[in-house]
């Protein structure tokens, strides 16, 4: 009887165990996929910071601000700080960390990413997608501005701040219809139709009083007719020529040059709106702009 007991109480336990692996294992599997899922966000950050330039602190609300500004708009906002580029320049470097770093939401890959080089003092941005069309050259050169300003005061947080808010608030304009670009310069104003007939009645005055003024003064003068000869003019036998040596000499000619007027040149500095593009060594196409960081 023991030894029946035994036997039912293991195959009782064995059974016990084989229905609750039934029941639990998608629930274990679900929560296994929920894991490997946040580490796989945790293995992508929007603010990186190897240069340590913040604190966790400051790392951790940046993140936060940068994921909202991402599950709102589907536009990744990027920071990155690092100690050196090594042999790529700082606009090479952004591109690449964009591309490696698989950044860009949506199948255009729509978004921005900021870089900071310690060692070499130096910032570019990237931009990519939709970043391209909301973050034009004239927008990124006021946004830029003031970050960049930041940077040279060492407020390393507020200038990445800063560049977060900007570019949320660009994005979101240009998602609305407003693309922030070069300012459209009004026309002249034309001057109102009764100013127009007011001229034209002070012009036609004045051509009439000055025609009865002229005609006045030229009736005063003696009657001159013209001579279709020049010998008319030259008084009898004071000049006499030789027809059989008489000649006309070329004695010198004398040229006067004006220059055509020319309207202003560009001087690579003027904004015609939209963005300037390049191509990545991988292949991408990214806007964007880099530049020193001067300490003021």
């Amino acid at each position: 009887m023991n030894k029946k007991r035994k036997r039912g109480v293991l195959s009782f336990l064995i059974l016990a165990f084989c229905l609750a692996f039934v029941l639990f294992a998608p629930l274990l599997a679900g929560f296994h996929a929920a894991e490997v899922y946040a580490l796989g966000e945790v293995q992508k950050p929007l603010i990186v910071d190897e240069a340590d330039l913040l604190t966790v602190e400051q790392e951790q609300e940046l993140q936060n601000k940068l994921t909202e500004i991402q599950t709102r708009l589907g536009f990744d906002v990027v920071i990155v700080t690092v100690p050196n580029t090594g042999m790529l320049s700082a606009t090479e470097y952004a591109d690449k960390y964009y591309e490696d770093g698989d950044y860009g939401a949506g199948a255009n890959r729509d978004g921005t990413l900021l870089l900071v080089d310690t060692g070499n003092m130096e910032w570019a941005t990237s931009t990519a997608g939709y970043g391209i069309t909301a973050l034009t050259d004239y927008g990124l050169d006021q946004i830029e501005t003031e970050v960049v300003n930041l940077m040279a005061d060492d407020k390393w947080y507020k200038s990445f701040d800063t560049y977060a808010t900007r570019v949320d608030e660009y994005v979101t304009s240009a998602k609305n219809g407003h693309i922030i670009d070069v300012p459209v310069q009004p026309e002249p104003e034309k001057p109102p139709f009764p100013w127009a007939a007011s001229g034209g009645i002070s012009a036609a005055l004045g051509a009439l009083i000055g025609k009865i003024r002229t005609g006045s003064a030229k009736s005063q003068l003696k009657t001159v007719y013209s001579q279709t000869k020049a010998s008319n003019y030259a008084v009898r036998e004071s000049l006499e020529l030789d027809r059989s040596t008489s000649r006309d000499l070329y004695l010198y000619s004398n040229v006067t040059r004006v220059p055509i007027a020319q309207g202003p040149r560009n001087d690579g500095n003027t904004h015609h709106g939209g963005s300037v593009t390049h191509v990545s060594h991988g292949g991408m196409t990214h806007g964007g702009h880099s530049g020193k960081i001067g300490k003021r």
